[in-house]
C-alpha cells in the first residue's frame, strides 16, 4: 500500500501545486490489469493498484481544465520483470517486455496529449 498508493499520492500532492502554477503538467500512474486487482493471493498488490486507479480518475476530475492531466497506463499482461523469480518455470520471451511502456508514456508526457485526462491506456495495444 505504501509503494503503490501512498507513494504516488504523496508525490502528486507535493508536485501538483508546482504544475498548477505553470498551467501544464502530467501525472501518469502505472496500474495493472483489472483481473489482477481482485485475483486471489494478490493482496495487497491488486487492491493497492485498484485504489491507485480510482485515485487517478478522481485526480483527473480535480485537475480538469487546469492544463495538468492525470492518466493511467498498464502494460496489458504479465511483464518480464523481477516480479517473477529468476528460476520461475516460465518462458520469459512470452512475457511482455518492459519497453512496451515507452511509446505510450512518451506520448502521455508530451504536448501531443494536451487535454487528454482521466484515461486508461494499455501499452501492449498501443499503436
Amino acid at each position: 500500500m505504501d509503494l503503490n498508493l501512498r507513494g504516488p499520492f504523496l508525490l502528486a500532492r507535493a508536485l501538483t501545486p508546482h504544475l498548477l502554477t505553470h498551467g501544464w503538467g502530467r501525472i501518469v500512474n502505472v496500474t495493472t490489469s483489472f483481473d489482477t486487482m481482485y485475483r486471489a493471493a494478490y493482496t495487497p498488490y491488486g487492491p493497492s493498484k485498484a485504489a491507485l486507479e480510482a485515485s487517478t480518475a478522481s485526480w483527473a476530475k480535480d485537475l480538469e481544465g487546469s492544463g495538468v492531466t492525470c492518466n493511467a497506463l498498464i502494460p496489458g499482461g504479465a511483464v518480464n520483470t523481477a516480479f517473477f523469480a529468476a528460476d520461475a518455470p516460465l518462458d520469459r520471451s512470452s512475457l511482455i517486455q518492459p519497453d512496451v511502456m515507452v511509446p505510450p508514456i512518451c506520448w502521455l508526457m508530451s504536448n501531443a496529449s494536451d487535454g487528454v485526462t482521466g484515461m486508461r491506456y494499455v501499452a501492449r495495444e498501443w499503436m
